[in-house]
């Protein structure tokens, strides 16, 4: 993600700061909601989103955060510092399709590059001009690349009728 470094140095006092979200959480809530209704969630919101982003996406997901247990969030954000899936990707023996958005500030796209290499069989597709929400403000694309995959999978499982 976009300063990962930093992220990593200030680890310890982010944990902190997330346990202690967990604890107050109904006052975290509460500023949520504050955020959403001044805009400022919105604001934020829209860094990771693409240039194609409507009001109402941007609305939409500002509103599910708003809606979105702090306590929950927090407990997903502390685990996410200690998280590796290197093993659990490396054992899938499927294809695995993995989209990556050229300009993903959240999941780099070196990231799914490097995803890619632990998979047995994937196909990564890397969508131009794409952000971390793009699959929101970009659908139709999306859309696209995954029925093509599908097709392509069941063309290759799919026994043939004579």
């Amino acid at each position: 993600m976009v300063l990962s470094g930093l992220a990593t140095a200030l680890q310890p006092v982010l944990t902190l700061a997330f346990a202690l979200e967990v604890v107050l959480a109904p006052l975290a809530w509460l500023s949520a909601w504050q955020s959403y209704f001044s805009g400022s969630s919105h604001l934020v919101n829209r860094l990771t989103f693409g240039k194609q982003v409507t009001r109402t996406q941007l609305d939409h997901v500002s509103l599910l955060a708003a809606r979105n247990s702090p306590a929950s969030m927090a407990h997903g954000n502390i685990a996410m510092f200690n998280w590796d899936g290197t093993s659990a990707v490396a054992e899938i023996p499927t294809p695995v399709l993995l989209i990556a958005g050229a300009d993903d500030i959240v999941t780099k796209p070196e990231a799914s590059l490097t995803i890619a290499a632990w998979c047995a069989k994937p196909q990564l597709h890397v969508v131009a001009d794409a952000n971390h929400m793009s699959f929101l403000d970009r659908g139709p694309e999306y859309h696209q690349v995954i029925a093509e995959y599908a097709k392509q999978r069941i063309g290759q499982v799919a026994p043939k009728i004579n």
